[in-house]
């Protein structure tokens, strides 16, 4: 095998630090080098002939087939010994073709040893590089053994990284396993919420090992996936367990406002809206009650005749979030699909909030329809639905300022705002904004100068 005297004498003290069941930890940087130290050495460094290499590592011979080229490789490793693959492996670790194999063929066959390596090695680059996919490895063959390695690690951005490798395929492999996992794996520091393909794969075990796990598990906040996952291919069993089964007190705390029951109870109304609605409807608890009509409600599946004796049974909070999660789900592409949110917006409580959703639907109008708004607005059922919609109007629109002063002079003072004047002034030049207000009538002129004092900014 071709190599310089630098990197043959690192490849024999590698060796030998294995054979005498020790790595050295620098032992890595050097000898992945040892490309670069041949073009610095020269031709004076060439210990062996390229047909000898070509023996030697009968992969690398051009004329070789590719199937045969792999064929060696693959036959080399099979009968290297632990302590020859640290050398073997360094020996392609600057190949771009035979660097991956190699490092697949070293975690089949010794996880423990490349693990070992790659940690004392001191270069987290190829810890980085090599270990997902060794640990990935590693967990389906021996996942209690992967995590012990894993959970070792100090630092705390790689450790959260790798156990999330270990745990992960852990849970596709055996579920019960992987949670096992979880619950020795302690608090993550990074966390993210991707897609799980073990959920899917059985989502009604996922979901009742998932609400097992401790409050503080972040592995938990997969329970609003599951039950989603489980109530969208068998509603009934998982509306009876959300009923009669989960651990109400303890999730209730532990995941939320019980959000992992609101996304069961939607998933499952879209599939069969009645049996939701009265599974909804049997809680006693008023707050796990809120968070299943919220979901039957958002769900888009319940006639809006049905909706007003749904939200007879939510607390007004529940109310205001089961509105707006409705409105957020509507068409809004027409005058007729704004009334119609409008009407759903009308049966709840009036709130900052609702407001603040009227003010959206009024934004979507004054694209929809603008010459019609004005009468629009008129038309709402409530005052403060009719001066919320006013104040987007006035911002929304950017009528000329001829028009807003009519506006501004002719609608009911019930339906006016200082919000409502400053959206106006906040589109009059600064010099022209005196002028535009002394040419109301007084009292609106009055209000209208209050509302420009309140947009000076506050003195430091």
């Amino acid at each position: 095998m071709a190599t310089t005297k630098s990197s043959q004498a690192a490849i024999a003290i590698g060796i030998t630090g294995f054979a005498l069941g020790l790595l050295l930890p620098s032992a890595f940087k050097p000898i992945v080098g040892s490309q670069q130290s041949a073009q610095r050495d020269g031709k004076s460094t060439r210990m062996t002939s390229s047909r000898g290499e070509r023996a030697n590592r009968p992969w690398l011979d051009s004329s070789m087939t590719k199937d045969r080229q792999l064929a060696a490789f693959i036959d080399r490793a099979a009968h290297l010994r632990p302590h020859e693959w640290p050398s073997f492996f360094l020996a392609h670790a600057g190949s771009a073709e035979w660097s991956p194999l190699a490092a697949q063929l070293w975690a089949d066959n010794d996880p423990a040893g490349f693990w070992n390596f790659l940690r004392e090695s001191d270069d987290l680059v190829a810890l980085h590089r090599w270990a997902p996919d060794l640990l990935t490895t590693w967990a389906k063959q021996d996942p209690d053994a992967a995590m012990g390695a894993v959970v070792a690690i100090t630092d705390k951005e790689t450790g959260d990284a790798f156990r999330r490798v270990v745990i992960d395929r852990a849970l596709e492999e055996n579920l019960e396993k992987g949670l096992e996992l979880v619950r020795r794996a302690g608090d993550f520091n990074r966390f993210s919420w991707s897609s799980q393909p073990w959920i899917e794969k059985d989502p009604e075990a996922a979901a009742r090992g998932l609400a097992k796990l401790e409050m503080k598990s972040e592995y938990g906040q997969f329970l609003t996936r599951a039950t989603q996952a489980w109530a969208a291919v068998d509603p009934q069993k998982a509306l009876d367990w959300m009923v009669h089964e989960s651990p109400h007190d303890r999730l209730r705390f532990s995941i939320g406002v019980l959000d992992w029951m609101t996304s069961g109870f939607q998933a499952a109304a879209k599939v069969d809206p009645q049996a939701a609605k009265q599974a909804a409807l049997s809680f006693e608890d008023p707050d796990e009650r809120d968070r299943a009509l919220a979901g039957v409600i958002s769900s888009g599946a319940i006639p809006a005749s049905v909706i007003p004796e749904l939200l007879a049974g939510c607390s007004p909070y529940a109310q205001s979030q089961a509105i707006r999660d409705v409105i957020a789900h509507l068409p809004q592409n027409t005058p007729d699909d704004l009334d119609a949110a409008v009407m759903v917006l009308s049966q709840g409580p009036k709130s900052e909030k609702t407001l603040d959703t009227m003010a959206s639907l009024a934004s979507r109008y004054a694209k929809v329809d603008p010459s019609g708004s004005w009468e629009w607005a008129a038309s709402l059922p409530d005052p403060a639905l009719r001066r919320a919609a006013n104040e987007s109007f006035a911002d929304a629109l950017q009528q000329s300022p001829k028009v807003l002063a009519d506006k501004a002079a002719t609608l009911p003072a019930t339906e006016l705002s200082y919000k409502f004047f400053q959206n106006i002034l906040g589109h009059i030049q600064e010099d022209q904004r005196r002028a535009w207000i002394n040419q109301l009538p007084n009292d609106r002129a009055d209000w209208a100068r209050e509302a420009l004092e309140q947009m000076k900014p506050s003195s430091p």
